[in-house]
C-alpha cells in the first residue's frame, strides 16, 4: 500500500460527502453523485459522475509522490504549467479548503 494511501482515501470519502450535501441542498431531485479514483504511475485522477453511474468529469489530480493536489488541465493531465499549480496537499490539517463542489479551487 502507498504511504499515503490512508490520506488519499479519507481525502476522496470527504469529497464526496461535500458533493452529496451540496447536491440534496441545491439540487435534491439529482441524482447522487459517485466519486471515483483512477491510479496512473504518477497520478491518482479523482473523478465524478452520477448519471447513470458513469464517471465522467475529472474533478482533481493528487501526485503520488507527494500528496500535491491540482486542477486538471485536460481529462489525462493536470495543469502543472503555472506558479501556483500545487493548491495544496493531501496531507494538510484540513486540504478540504483547497477544493469546493466544483473541484479544485483557484490559486489565490
Amino acid at each position: 500500500m502507498h504511504y499515503l494511501q490512508p490520506h488519499m482515501d479519507k481525502f476522496v470519502k470527504d469529497i464526496e460527502t461535500l458533493l452529496v450535501d451540496h447536491r440534496n441542498e441545491r439540487f435534491p431531485n439529482l441524482p447522487k453523485p459517485i466519486v471515483g479514483v483512477n491510479e496512473g504511475s504518477v497520478y491518482w485522477k479523482i473523478v465524478t459522475g452520477g448519471e447513470g453511474g458513469k464517471l465522467n468529469r475529472v474533478y482533481a489530480f493528487v501526485r503520488k509522490d507527494d500528496g500535491a493536489i491540482f486542477k486538471p488541465a485536460t481529462w489525462s493531465a493536470p495543469q502543472t504549467k503555472t506558479k501556483s499549480a500545487i493548491r495544496g496537499y493531501i496531507h494538510d490539517p484540513d486540504p478540504m479548503q483547497y477544493v469546493n463542489p466544483y473541484g479544485v479551487n483557484y490559486a489565490r
